[in-house]
């Protein structure tokens, strides 16, 4: 009888497991419909632009303090939603992210967030002052792809005092990138969702002419010395994606990789010098582009660092991924999706305009 009851505890527990975890797959899809509803109530607020970053979480932290018998007890602190690092915490499009099924210990969560050096989290001074990725228990969804594009945001107090430039922490490095290698598990947080935005990006040649020139497809390219290990701007901010991990048994989507060089046409010569391009918006395609081309000038190739990409001062190069590769030839300059053979994990995508 003990076998028996064995062999069918063997043969269900599997089962019951994999119906669990589909099941917090699905609340997490839903969790990411709501994040995608709020982006777009964002944008039509703001003229069809999007947030250009995302943090997660909630107003609330964890805070420990003790008691006359000295055992900790812990409290709950609650930040000023205008003093959020998250823009829709801050500006009030969403007064907490959705739950993260996945979590049941805030305690392994804490700890991983101690790993990566993420001040926004309980018990630390930035997540009392400024919000916490995954609210004060760690249960909350949080954003985890790094994005050192938008390293401070400006809080302008009440009381008429000056301005104060405050980190966003969105260039913390959480190792989402590829969790997949062939069939081993790389440590990654269940649960958690990406976002990354994007737009049209003025490309500037470097008049100190200290360049490269790079073969890219067979063409030759320039690579600026000045935008080889830094970040590039967008001037709008009309697309998105956004994604959600999943289960650990889980291999999902393969959407994650190196980004490519961004390639800008540009007025050139024979010599190793080039002139800026000069952008002109178009009100029949609603973009920035170049003008015509004459018909005796020469054009060169400008190659310049991936925009989206996570550089901070510490680590040059793209970090855990971006979800944006080459534009496969059409008059985007970026495409959604960057598969380079490994599964990230990711259970879902979203991009604007999705229902």
């Amino acid at each position: 009888m003990v076998v028996i009851i064995g062999l069918l505890a063997a043969i269900s527990l599997p089962n019951y497991i994999r119906a669990k975890e589909k099941a917090r797959e699905a609340e997490c899809k839903a969790a990411l419909h709501n994040i995608q509803t709020n982006l777009e109530r964002w944008a039509v607020d703001h003229d069809g632009t999007y947030p250009e970053y995302l943090i997660g979480g909630s107003n609330t932290s964890l805070v420990l303090s003790y008691g006359r018998d000295d055992k900790s007890t812990p409290q709950f602190y609650e930040t000023p939603f205008e003093k959020c690092t998250d823009p829709m915490l801050r500006f009030g499009y969403v007064s907490s992210y959705p739950h993260n099924p996945f979590v049941s210990h805030s305690q392994p969560v804490q700890l991983l967030q101690k790993h990566y050096g993420d001040p926004l989290r309980s018990t630390f001074p930035d997540g009392r002052q400024y919000g916490t990725r995954f609210g004060a228990t760690c249960d909350i969804m949080g954003q985890v792809l790094c994005d050192a594009r938008w390293l401070t945001w400006r809080y302008y107090p009440g009381d008429g005092s000056k301005p104060k430039d405050i980190d966003t922490w969105s260039n913390i490095q959480y190792e989402f990138y590829d969790v997949w290698n062939g069939n081993t598990r790389r440590p990654w947080l269940p649960g958690s969702f990406m976002y990354k935005s994007m737009g049209e990006v003025m490309a500037t040649v470097d008049e100190s002419s200290r360049q490269t020139i790079a073969d890219v497809d067979g063409r030759a390219a320039v690579l600026p010395e000045s935008n080889r290990d830094t970040t590039t701007y967008p001037i709008s901010l009309s697309e998105y994606m956004l994604g959600v991990w999943g289960g650990v048994r889980t291999k999902g989507m393969d959407i994650l990789g190196e980004e490519p060089l961004v390639l800008f046409t540009f007025h050139g010569s024979k010599r190793a010098t080039a002139n800026i391009p000069t952008f002109v918006y178009n009100p029949e395609s609603g973009r920035y582009e170049l003008p015509p081309k004459p018909a005796d000038d020469f054009f060169e190739l400008l190659g310049i660092a991936p925009w989206t990409r996570g550089v901070n001062r510490s680590h040059i190069g793209p970090l855990w991924g971006s979800p944006y590769g080459p534009s496969g030839g059409t008059d985007r300059q970026l495409s959604v999706g960057n598969a380079n053979g490994m599964p990230d994990a990711i259970i879902m995508t979203l991009t604007s305009g999705d229902d």
